[in-house]
């Protein structure tokens, strides 16, 4: 039996941007965009900043995996859980180690934890599943204690 390792992250945690893509880049994994609505172009967190700082490291899957009432406070709807849980299953046997990032700093609350949920389900009869949230050192946090 195998054992699978899937990191999460919600960047409003405290990381910018570029120290966030460092981080996953020098751990040699990927980033797996979750989130609905990527972030209008320009902005520091947006898909095209992400896909920039992070090359081949980055892929969106808000298509599949967004969650719609992410604004509107509503329960959490995954667009299309089916075929998002089956894809990121099939990554995850083949030796792909994502990080499951959206916007919240809160887990609990978060549909980063339906996906871990579902993706556990998906990949329990091929081995155990271990997850690891990335939390950001005070150095990491917003540019440090000097803003560098």
């Amino acid at each position: 039996m195998s054992e699978f390792v899937v990191y999460h992250v919600g960047y409003r945690s405290g990381w910018t941007p570029r120290r966030l893509a460092a981080e996953i880049a020098g751990r040699g994994l990927d980033l797996f965009d979750i989130r609905f609505a990527p972030g209008r172009p320009g902005a520091v967190w947006s898909r095209e900043n992400l896909s920039r700082l992070l090359g081949g490291r980055y892929r969106w899957a808000g298509d599949m995996l967004g969650n719609r009432n992410y604004r509107g406070g509503g329960p959490i709807e995954l667009v299309d859980a089916t075929t998002g849980i089956m894809v990121l299953g099939s990554l995850l046997r083949g030796g792909y180690t994502p990080v499951l990032m959206c916007a919240c700093s809160d887990y609990s609350s978060c549909h980063r934890q339906l996906v871990v949920e579902l993706l556990s389900a998906e990949v329990g009869g091929s081995g155990t599943m271990r997850v690891v949230e990335l939390t950001p050192t005070i150095e990491e946090m917003d540019g440090g204690l000097f803003g560098g």
